[in-house]
């Protein structure tokens, strides 16, 4: 009957989805070393995040080493001591894209905070601020989002933009 060819051809949609989020849970290094099972959705916002991380000047530069990378620290900055430095700083680090979206957040956050940074990363900024800060920061955003990015030699710049938040604890 026909609806038994509606309801296997929707089995087979859903399978082939499930089949697709499993492999994108393998593939995305946030999603895969979790240390909790996560949900769809969850998979699905780590991997966009996960790819909005691919698309910054230190990401590129990581892409782009067999051409000429494009220089975003000092040459006297190692990478890999960027881990020890993390555990040394009393507090967390916390990266944004140019909208607000959260592309990372150490782990260290849950313990100032309560969130982990898995539940954070995806999503916007403003979420998380108090509510009295949210346009002081929607500001700096859209400063920096009018100011393009400018080469000066080898460097990639644009203007910088500080300010002091509140970030909401978990409840």
């Amino acid at each position: 009957s026909s609806r038994m060819q509606r309801n296997f051809a929707e089995k087979q949609r859903r399978d082939k989805l499930n089949s697709y989020i499993s492999e994108l849970a393998n593939i995305v290094p946030m999603v895969s070393m979790a240390s909790k099972r996560l949900d769809k959705t969850s998979i699905l916002r780590l991997s966009a995040a996960h790819l909005r991380f691919y698309q910054t000047p230190l990401a590129a530069s990581e892409r782009n080493k067999v051409t000429k990378p494009t220089k975003w620290r000092p040459k006297f900055f190692n990478p890999d001591h960027v881990k020890d430095l993390l555990e040394v700083v009393d507090g967390f680090v916390l990266v944004t894209s140019t909208t607000g979206k959260i592309i990372y957040i150490s782990p260290s956050v849950e313990r100032y905070l309560g969130h982990q940074n898995i539940e954070m990363i995806g999503h916007s900024i403003f979420t998380f601020l108090h509510s009295a800060d949210v346009q002081t920061v929607h500001d700096c955003f859209e400063s920096l989002s009018r100011s393009p990015l400018q080469r000066r030699g080898d460097w990639m710049s644009s203007e910088r933009c500080s300010f002091f938040c509140r970030i909401r604890e978990r409840s």
